[in-house]
């Protein structure tokens, strides 16, 4: 039952320096980054800079505690804003972990 929250302690300093870029998506007057829980972490953006920026963030910061991120199961998800009209691109360039592609998916089974 503590290993979420042992976790949670263990990658405290991650989550603060993601909280810390102010590069997310903003509810009101309130930044959200990242969500997480055990060891896995969501990273939310309103642009591909942005996300890119908290990738490079997560990557430091796990290679400094001797964690690694598992290529294979990260994925990233753009979601089309309801105006349509708000559409800037269609298609984005490959986010990168270090030296790895990310892979884009249209849908993600969590759980």
């Amino acid at each position: 039952m503590l290993s979420p929250l042992l976790f949670c302690r263990y990658i405290n300093d991650l989550l603060l320096e993601l909280a810390s870029t102010n590069a997310g998506c903003y509810v009101g007057n309130l930044c959200y980054n990242v969500l997480s829980y055990a060891d896995d972490l969501v990273l939310c953006a309103p642009s591909w800079v942005a996300l890119q920026l908290l990738i490079d963030v997560l990557f430091k910061n796990v290679t400094l505690i001797d964690m690694i991120c598992n290529v294979q199961k990260t994925v990233c998800m753009v979601f089309t804003p309801i105006d349509r009209h708000k559409i800037v691109l269609n298609s984005f360039p490959q986010f990168t972990i270090g030296r790895d592609a990310l892979r884009f998916v249209t849908e993600f089974k969590y759980l």
